[in-house]
């Protein structure tokens, strides 16, 4: 088998094109015999990406900057245009200012065109700098760049304070209709979109958390943005705490309630969905639930491991690709049936979000429909959904009940 790399990240896309690529803009993929016919209509009329420039104007934004004592306007702060502008990540140099306060652009995807543009569609001739993204590892780790973060673009825990809702990515979520409207055709691939998007975004999450630990003597630390936000940020019903079996000690914070729960499960999940030898997503977990305030060097370290073992994963689900999503679907409802057994929905609604998340992308893999199935989704999903104008669920004496009848009806599908 030819070695390859385990995955493709901005920086390695950069390299790959032998200098620095310059930044070509959207027009430069727009004409009529390219992709202006359908694609590029399809992102400038229906993509969410085409808003995220026009939302640094906001109230909300504006405010966001004011707390944090910027000086410059939301729309002009680089914090904010490393995502919400038209610089992709490997272009070398950034492109001028008057470029960069645009919405998102094919490149932020797709990689600065400058070394591909007159060649990529030419058999036989290098692609330098063009993203991979038929690859779901090289999509998902190119999403991540932006909804999980990474080194040099994140948000953490003083910009949620400020405003910022917490990044949350899902990448089957992310991708499917009526959420994303897709520019591209390609079979359906909701399990795997699911699979190596669980994995890609851990992958993603470790590594910011290294970058996190590496710097510590420079930020604050620990980062709270690694811990579960409503843990702590939660009304006050007088209603009694449930005891819950997945609880740290008491005082302790929830670590990684988003990124990680569902991604370890899956070491003692259906066999083609296992990770490979080695245990570093595993030890990284223990150092958390060890203490929510660990070494910065061992959390450095512990972090590079779960990285190389995550990276190794996405290269085995690359090539041997899970062909039967029933016992994952299975899975995945036994996970998120568990939650409301254990908890309050307000406390472990990252872990809830991610057992319907995953079983609502597993259950249309298999291409079964059921209107019992169907219904019970509806309903855990409008449980889930935060109440208009917040960034928190609703807390509601019922819910934990509720939750668990329907978790129990999909435990019946195979």
């Amino acid at each position: 088998m030819v070695a390859r790399p385990p995955l493709y990240r901005h920086a390695v896309a950069a390299a790959a094109a032998g200098g620095s690529p310059a930044v070509v803009g959207n027009l430069g993929c727009a004409a009529a015999a390219c992709h202006g016919d359908t694609q590029h209509a399809t992102v400038s009329d229906r993509d969410p990406h085409r808003r995220a420039f026009g939302v640094l104007f906001h109230e909300r934004s504006v405010r966001m900057v004011r707390t944090l004592g910027g000086t410059a306007p939301a729309h002009q702060d680089a914090r904010c245009l490393s995502c919400h502008g038209a610089a992709p990540p490997n272009a070398a140099p950034l492109p001028a200012d008057d470029y960069r306060h645009r919405s998102a652009s094919c490149e932020n995807c797709h990689g600065a065109a400058g070394n591909y543009l007159t060649t990529h569609y030419l058999p036989g001739k290098p692609a330098d700098g063009l993203m991979a993204t038929k690859d779901l590892a090289v999509r998902a780790a190119v999403c991540a760049g932006c909804h999980v973060g990474e080194p040099g673009r994140e948000v953490d825990h003083a910009l949620i304070a400020a405003g910022h809702p917490a990044l949350r990515f899902e990448l089957a979520a992310y991708s499917a209709a009526p959420v994303y409207a897709r520019h591209w055709v390609e079979p359906p691939r909701e399990g795997a979109e699911w699979l190596v998007g669980q994995v890609a975004a851990a992958r993603a999450s470790a590594e910011l958390l290294r970058h996190r630990a590496a710097t510590a003597g420079k930020r604050d630390w620990p980062e709270l943005a690694e811990f579960a936000c409503f843990s702590c940020h939660q009304g006050l019903t007088g209603e009694p705490t449930p005891v819950r079996a997945n609880a740290p000690p008491a005082g302790r914070l929830p670590w990684g309630t988003w990124a990680y729960p569902l991604t370890l499960s899956l070491a003692d999940g259906p066999t083609e969905s296992r990770p490979p030898a080695g245990d570093g997503l595993t030890r990284l977990a223990a150092l958390f639930r060890e203490t929510d305030r660990p070494e910065a060097k061992a959390t450095a370290d512990a972090a590079t491991a779960a990285v190389a073992h995550l990276d190794r994963w996405l290269v085995q689900l690359r090539d041997r690709p899970p062909t039967d999503f029933r016992p994952l679907l299975a899975h995945a409802v036994k996970f998120a049936g568990d939650v409301p057994r254990t908890g309050s929905p307000a406390a472990d609604w990252d872990r809830t979000a991610q057992g319907f998340l995953a079983t609502a992308a597993l259950y249309r893999a298999t291409g079964e429909r059921s209107p019992a199935a169907e219904a019970a989704l509806a309903d855990i999903a409008s449980r889930l959904r935060f109440p208009a104008g917040r960034d928190s669920p609703a807390k509601s004496p019922t819910a934990r009940d509720r939750l668990a009848r329907r978790w129990a009806e999909l435990g019946g599908r195979p």
